[in-house]
Formats: C-alpha cells, structure tokens, sequence
C-alpha cells in the first residue's frame, strides 16, 4: 500500500507541467515577441543609499519623509524564483507571501492608502482586472528597495536599487530596467454580509486589506501599485533577479516618491497620438524616443506616459501599447508606455 502511494506521487510530479518555462501557446502571444526584440538595457549596479531628511514614524514598519517619501520596513521571501513566477513584489502579513518577493512588517493598507493621498499626492486609478491584460491606468510611483549588504559589519552601510530592477525577465535571463509602478489606489466593492444577529446588509470592503497585494507584478485589480510590465498577464514571465537580490531573510526597506518620466504624450479616443496639440506620426514618434530613450539620453527611467480620457474603451490602450511597442522597435530604444487618466 506505502509504496503504491509513493510511486502515485512520483508519477504526479514526473507528469507535473515545469512552471518556470512559459508555455507553447505563452510564447507566441504578440506581446512577448515584441518583447523579444527590444534592445538590451544595461542594468547598473546597486548604489549607496541615504535617507535624505528627516523621518517620521507613523506605526511600526511604516515612516514618512514628509511630502517626499514613504517608508516600509520588509523581509526578503525570496532570493530567486520562485518556480511559478513572482506575481507580487510586496504583500502585508496574510498575503500571497508564495509569490510576493518581500513581506511588509505593516499591514494596515486603509493607512497607507491614506499617505500615497496626503504624502505623494496621487489620486485614484483604474486597476487592471484579473488576467485581463489590460493596461492599468494609474500614475508613475518610483518603488525603491533599500538593504544593507553586510549587516553585521558594516551596519550602517545601505545600497539601493529600483525594485523593477531586481524582477528578471524569464525569457531574456535579463533584468528589468528602471521603470515607475502604477499607482491605482486598489479598489472598494460592496458585499453582501451578516451581523451578529445573522441579518444580512451591503458593506463597502477596500480590497487591499483583504488581498493585501501592496505592488505587483502581474495584474491584480486589488493592489495599490500595479505592474508597469507589457506583459503583467503572464506572472511565469517574472523571477527575482538573484544576481542582486539581497539575501532571504534579509531585513530590507522599500521607499515611494513620486516620479516624472522623460517623455509625455496624449492618445485621443480613436487612437492617434498627440504632445500638446501636435499630432505625432510614426516618424514623429521615433523621434521622440530616440531623443529620450535612446543611447545619448541616459534616461533615469525607461517609461513614458500616455495621456487617455476617462471615457476612452480600455481596449485602446491594448492596441495602442502593441503600436507603441512596434515603434519602440523600430527607433532601437528599451521603452514601455504606461497609461494615465487625463489631467485636466
């Protein structure tokens, strides 16, 4: 009987799909072919890291920098893979932690929430819904990981790097370079739910501290900061960069301050692209990239805003990220639009 078991469990992991490789139908999708032939970024090395002014404790594991940045105190999950792709970056306590790189010492999100408002000024977005594909749209929020390399040492001593920058790319075996996450602000939806007395009434539930995805990779309608990733549909594509990735176990910071990317552009409701009220061609657009993205620029970040109306079918911004893409390719530069609502 023990060993009819056994040999069941070993047929089931002999017959068990190897996650940590994208699938036939994965990699033909357009998306990832595009991918494919964007140039290689240089990723640079880990810098030192500064706090530049000031700290304020709001809880445990959460501090501002006020009217800069915001501060979360985490633990390094992983230091490499996992097998099934890294779908998170941070979660709070009671999360995916099987697929979050770092878990948050706080886990209050109604209070984080409430500081990106009061402390980065961002407003809501629009979240991306599960496995959509779906662009989010949202604002551009700078997440950076701070670690100290040799805690025991030299204990003062702190590096830091974009957290986009420690997620590699499963098909390139390169990392990401610098890029903003999206800041959605997560979501409230009502639910049907029972008091004390067993009588059922609609409650409003913030959905953050129910999934409590803080920033992603892959798209998540419930996390604060979504995925600036083209391809955030398939979370196999994602692994920790291990090259760099602070040890597991790792007490690490994550810091958040508002960021402006180098280059700006409208989309109006049938797709064509503006910067003020010039209409861009191909051409123009080419242009554009080259001059901030390409090997002279040295841009700080390797993303770029469009600029949609509220009432624009989501479904646009698919079409328009692949033509995006397309002229990426052309003008040779490692570029990724990211969505935002309109500025009036």
């Amino acid at each position: 009987m023990r060993l009819s078991l056994w040999f069941c469990v070993l047929l089931i992991c002999a017959c068990a799909t190897d996650r940590s490789q994208l699938n036939a139908e994965e990699q033909e999708h357009p998306l990832v072919k595009l991918m494919r032939q964007l140039p290689k970024v240089p990723v640079a090395d880990p810098v030192p890291s500064k706090v530049s002014g000031e700290l304020t404790p709001i809880l445990p594991g959460l501090k501002i920098e006020k009217q800069k940045r915001i501060y979360l105190d985490a633990s390094v999950i992983f230091d490499q893979g996992p097998q099934d792709g890294l779908e998170a970056v941070a979660c709070m306590p009671g999360g995916k932690n099987h697929e979050s790189m770092l878990l948050l010492t706080c886990g209050n999100g109604a209070l984080i929430k409430s500081l990106f408002i009061a402390n980065l000024e961002v407003g809501d977005g629009v979240p991306s819904p599960q496995d959509s594909g779906l662009p989010a749209r949202g604002y551009p929020v700078r997440v950076v990981l701070r670690w100290r390399p040799d805690p025991v040492m030299e204990k003062d001593v702190w590096v830091e790097r974009d957290m986009s920058t420690l997620v590699r790319d499963r098909i390139s075996k390169s990392p990401f370079p610098p890029l903003p996450y999206v800041y959605t602000g997560s979501r409230f939806l009502r639910q049907t739910v029972k008091d004390n007395n067993g009588e059922e009434r609609e409650s409003e539930i913030f959905m953050l501290d129910t999934t409590k995805t803080l920033v992603t990779n892959y798209d998540e309608p419930d996390t604060l900061l979504a995925s600036p990733f083209p391809l955030a549909g398939f979370d196999i594509y994602f692994e920790v960069n291990s090259v760099d990735s602070p040890a597991e176990d790792s007490k690490v910071q994550l810091y958040f301050e508002r960021v402006d990317l180098p280059m700006k552009i409208a989309m109006d409701a049938q797709g064509a692209f503006y910067q003020g009220k010039k209409l861009l061609d191909e051409a123009a657009l080419i242009a554009l990239m080259t001059k901030h993205f390409g090997a002279k620029a040295k841009p700080a970040m390797f993303a770029y805003s469009v600029e949609v109306a509220p009432k624009t079918p989501r479904e646009m911004d698919v079409q328009a990220r692949q033509r995006l893409l397309e002229i990426a390719i052309k003008a040779k530069v490692w570029a990724v639009p990211l969505f935002m609502p309109h500025q009036d």
